[in-house]
Formats: structure tokens, C-alpha cells, sequence
């Protein structure tokens, strides 16, 4: 049996596809040369694969030369380009029964992520995790979309007068911040999350604010819709480089076994179960990760040996000459004097 494409509505990223129009009258033959079909874009019910969404990304971030498109994407969400979810979030009684559906049918909206609600007794955490294999790129304009398309949303049904709530993106700041900080009530942090993802703090006083427009008969109804339309939730086919994904998208390479089960709310042994079909181990992966991102940074030479051995988390300078040594077989000062040799 051949691996599961996944998919993803295109309505979401039909603005993409706009500000390429803007651009170039060429774009219908940029599209088609990289593999995607205008069409999709312009389907209320057409769907990508992430590969044709990479490949989007790609060349409207070429020709327009713009590193926000997962911001602008996010911006331009409103709550019925949800379809019937997106009118069952309208009636809803409380911030927090919007939640819980977007929980129930988050695979309708962004398949390819995880979205999780831990309710405390002041705050509540909502948490965005990818679990599909994408671009390091790819991985940043989610984060970006995923954020910045939940304030614009919060503020449709919470309205402008609230005390706001805090966004953490796994990824470090871009250099669009500024207009980040223009987006008040929300306070977004940006390299603060260990594990790729979203985590949004929300008080409790705001998840029980109640909403205006609570209607149940129009939420039940819109469930039974959304009932029928939901496929399969996504499935990750290539564990080990999903799991690769994770730990490069992690700075320092920190990240644990046990922060990917939580970030996908399955045990250590599930994941350790998958990988082992694919004859791989965490520990195996995790050094493979570490001493690209070594090799990366001794090419870079902004870092030397004992600083580079730090930022990777050894305790010393000759565990990671060690370390090194069996991954390239050469030590961190051979690697960086054959790669001056052949410059």
C-alpha cells in the first residue's frame, strides 16, 4: 500500500496565490511549472498536498521577495472561511466552547497540525503541534499563520475590549516583528517554546466571557455538517524524519523524546514503537540532527570548537570532539581545515 498523501484546504491559501497575480502576469505558468494547478486556488473545496503548498510558498516568496506571508495568511482569516465550523464558532455560548470545536474539528482546518486544550483553574493552554514532515520554511509559515490567524479570530468573538492573552512561536523572531508588536491585546514571544509549535496562555475570565451571538440549535446543526465532512485525521507516514523535522526546528537540539509523544498526546513508547518499524532510534536520529547542526555552525565560522560544543549541549569540549569524530570520522579542527583546503 503506497503512504497517504496529506492534504490541506486551499481556500486558506488562495491569497497567496493573489499577491502573485499582483506581481507577474505570468502567474498561471509560474503555478504550472511548479506543479500546482491555479485552479485549486480558486475552489472553495480544492485541497493542496504540502508538497504543492512548499512549492507555493516557494515561488510567491521569490517574486515578491517577502518573508511574511505566513503573517499576512494569518491576517486574512475570517471565521466563515471555516465553512459551517466556521458559523458554529459564531454561536457559540463562551470563548471556551469555540475552543473544544476547534479541538473536535481542527483536521477540517489544518490537518497536518495538532491542536490540544489544557483547561487550569485561572489560565488555559492552547497548543498547535505540526505532525506531518515539512521544510523547515514550510514549518515557520504555519507557526506564523497558526498565530497570528488565532488573535485575529479571538478578537472577532471576544470583541476589541479584553485584557488580551500571550502567543509563544518556537521560532526566533523574523524580521517582520514590528508588526507583531502593532497587534495589541495579543503579546507574542518568539523563541520561547522548546517543541515547533504555538502555545497561547489565555485567562480563564476570557474563556467564560459570554459571546453575544450563542445560539445551540445553530451549533448543533453545524456539528452534524461538520460530522459528515470530517476525513481521517492525519497519519505521519516517515516517523524519522518527522522526528528530524522536530529536533531542527529546535535550536539547541534540546528536545526529548518525551516533549514529541506530549506535543502529540501519545506516550514515549508509541513513538519508540513507529520508529522502530523503520529500524530508527530516537538516540540515533538525535545525534544524526546534532552533528548536522554542528557541521552547519563550524561552516558558518561565526562560533569556535568550544562554543559550537556548548550551544549543542555537551558538557565539554572533548565529548563533542568525540562525538564528532565517530558521526564525520574526523575531528571538528580536521573538518574545518579540509573545508579551507578545498575552498
Amino acid at each position: 500500500m503506497g503512504k497517504l498523501v496529506q492534504r490541506v484546504p486551499s481556500r486558506y491559501y488562495a491569497v497567496l496565490g493573489q499577491l502573485l497575480r499582483a506581481q507577474t502576469a505570468e502567474c498561471e505558468r509560474l503555478l504550472a511549472n511548479a506543479g500546482i494547478d491555479a485552479r485549486a486556488l480558486d475552489d472553495p473545496d480544492g485541497t493542496l498536498t504540502i508538497t504543492e503548498l512548499e512549492a507555493l510558498v516557494d515561488v510567491v516568496s521569490r517574486m515578491t521577495g517577502r518573508a511574511d506571508l505566513g503573517f499576512e495568511v494569518g491576517r486574512l482569516v475570517r471565521l466563515n472561511s471555516h465553512g459551517p465550523l466556521g458559523y458554529a464558532l459564531l454561536s457559540s455560548r463562551t470563548m471556551d466552547q469555540v475552543v473544544r470545536l476547534c479541538v473536535r474539528y481542527y483536521h477540517l482546518i489544518v490537518p497536518i497540525f495538532k491542536m490540544r486544550y489544557e483547561r487550569h483553574a485561572r489560565f488555559a493552554e492552547i497548543t498547535f503541534a505540526p505532525c506531518a514532515v515539512m521544510h523547515q520554511r514550510t514549518l515557520q509559515f504555519f507557526l506564523e499563520a497558526l498565530a497570528m490567524s488565532f488573535h485575529v479570530q479571538a478578537q472577532m468573538i471576544l470583541g476589541p475590549d479584553n485584557e488580551g492573552y500571550d502567543v509563544y512561536l518556537s521560532m526566533e523572531s523574523p524580521p517582520h516583528l514590528n508588526r507583531y508588536l502593532g497587534s495589541a491585546p495579543a503579546r507574542f514571544h518568539f523563541g520561547e517554546r522548546r517543541v515547533a509549535g504555538v502555545t497561547v496562555k489565555i485567562a480563564a475570565s476570557l474563556l467564560d466571557k459570554p459571546l453575544p451571538m450563542a445560539d445551540e440549535s445553530v451549533v448543533r446543526r453545524t456539528e452534524a455538517q461538520c460530522d459528515t465532512l470530517s476525513p481521517k485525521a492525519t497519519q505521519i507516514n516517515e516517523w524519522g524524519e518527522f522526528i528530524a523535522m522536530m529536533l531542527r526546528a529546535s535550536e539547541n537540539l534540546q528536545v526529548t523524546l518525551e516533549d514529541v509523544a506530549r506535543s502529540l498526546n501519545v506516550t514515549p513508547r508509541t513513538v519508540n514503537r513507529y520508529l522502530s518499524k523503520e529500524s530508527l532510534s530516537f538516540r540515533d536520529i538525535s545525534q544524526r540532527v546534532r552533528f548536522e547542526r554542528a557541521c552547519d555552525l563550524l561552516d558558518a565560522g561565526e562560533l569556535n570548537v568550544s562554543q559550537i560544543a556548548s550551544r549543542l549541549g555537551f558538557s565539554d569540549v572533548a565529548n563533542f570532539s568525540r562525538g564528532f569524530r565517530r558521526y564525520k570520522g574526523i575531528s571538528p579542527t580536521g573538518y574545518l581545515d579540509s573545508r579551507a583546503a578545498s575552498r
